[in-house]
């Protein structure tokens, strides 16, 4: 039993790969300056697990 069609696009995956990490232990920090002068033109967002401190990048297309 899945979860129901009107629901999935709310549905956000766990953001760090330790995947003991939710939404609300991620904080947004900076991105590096290589990201941000040759990634310019992608949605990234950058966040830092409180649990294991990994930072990741996040592909945000909202």
């Amino acid at each position: 039993m899945g979860t129901p069609a009107i629901f999935q696009d709310q549905i956000k995956p766990r953001p760090c790969p330790c995947g003991k990490a939710d939404w609300d232990v991620m904080n947004r920090i900076s991105r590096g300056h290589l990201i941000k002068t040759v990634l310019f033109f992608l949605p990234l967002k950058r966040y830092k697990c409180s649990n294991c401190r990994k930072k990741v990048l996040i592909f945000d297309n909202d």
